[in-house]
């Protein structure tokens, strides 16, 4: 019924491989795990090569990336409904594979519904993950009942369950090369194909909280990556509608005062992101800074880019 897929980049998922492969022999319908590994380096290798009795496990010699190692599931399982987990993720409790079984159940094995279950992180974080953890524990830790209330944009990549011939007709975009919003991407295409999706409370803990130096050049690429969909996806409506950054940049266009955000930013960016990577963080201050770099891009080049915006 369920293949456990779970995309590795340098991080030991040896107690969480474990611990799944602990609940699935408790259940009554059939699960494997697979895992692949994007080309991590050798010591994780080493480290993750240990669940062979209890995982299927492929080791890529190139990195692939976020969109690509999610297709490639398809290809090294066989269920009829995959299960995706990011290799950072620690499951909270001994029943949260029986819950997604439940609901699949329940459904009547509908081909065509995903089904996300969320995610919260630890209680606290130092200074030095204060960023990371604070978006997460403001931004993305939202119940069942929050993310109904707009569930295609409220779609994450790292814990939900796809029917497998969902991925194949609505695959990740392998052209994105770069971190972030493959997952916006995904949900907008869902919502186009009318797939359903169901939200649950079964979250995962976020294991791996980056420091705030790699979060922000996270942001950074994310933002870029961001722009280059938003211009080449032909879905500009369709963004606009579900992400409120360029919600917001639509609504400043609007105005006028596109001009005024970006005269601002050149001057508040640098100290924006100085306080926050010491960990002076607002949440506010943050998605501001997210803006100014978003208006920067979008007016970059005066050719085509500036052309589309």
């Amino acid at each position: 019924m369920l293949s456990l897929c779970i995309p590795i980049y340098n991080y030991d998922v040896r107690a969480t491989v474990r611990r799944l492969a602990a609940q699935a022999a408790r259940l009554d319908v059939p699960v494997e795990i697979v895992c692949i590994d994007d080309a991590s380096s050798e010591p994780f290798r080493t480290l993750n090569s240990e669940l062979g009795d209890v995982a299927k496990l492929i080791c890529l010699e190139r990195n692939v990336g976020r969109s690509r190692i999610r297709n490639l599931f398809l290809e090294h399982t066989a269920q009829p409904y995959m299960l995706f987990l990011d290799c950072d993720s620690l499951i909270v409790d001994d029943g949260f594979l029986q819950r997604y079984v439940e609901v699949l159940l329940r459904e009547g094995g509908s081909v065509s519904l995903v089904v996300c279950g969320g995610r919260i992180y630890p209680p606290a974080a130092d200074r030095r993950h204060r960023l990371r953890h604070r978006y997460g524990v403001e931004r993305e830790c939202r119940d069942a009942a929050q993310r109904r209330m707009r569930p295609y944009a409220s779609f994450m990549t790292n814990n939900f369950v796809v029917p497998r011939e969902v991925l194949r007709a609505i695959p990740f975009d392998e052209s994105l090369s770069r971190y972030g919003h493959e997952d916006t991407l995904f949900g907008i295409r869902l919502a186009q194909r009318q797939v359903p999706i169901a939200h649950i409370d079964n979250p995962v803990l976020n294991g791996d909280v980056e420091e705030n130096g790699e979060f922000l050049r996270k942001t950074r690429e994310g933002v870029e990556n961001l722009v280059d969909i938003y211009l080449s996806a032909g879905l500009e409506r369709e963004f606009e509608q579900q992400v409120a950054l360029v919600s917001f940049y639509k609504t400043l266009k609007s105005k006028g005062l596109l001009p005024v955000v970006r005269a601002v930013g050149r001057l508040a960016v640098p100290p924006m992101e100085w306080c926050l990577k010491c960990g002076i963080v607002s949440v506010k201050v943050f998605n501001f800074y997210k803006l100014c770099l978003f208006a920067q891009r979008m007016g970059r080049d005066n050719g085509s880019v500036q052309k589309k915006t």
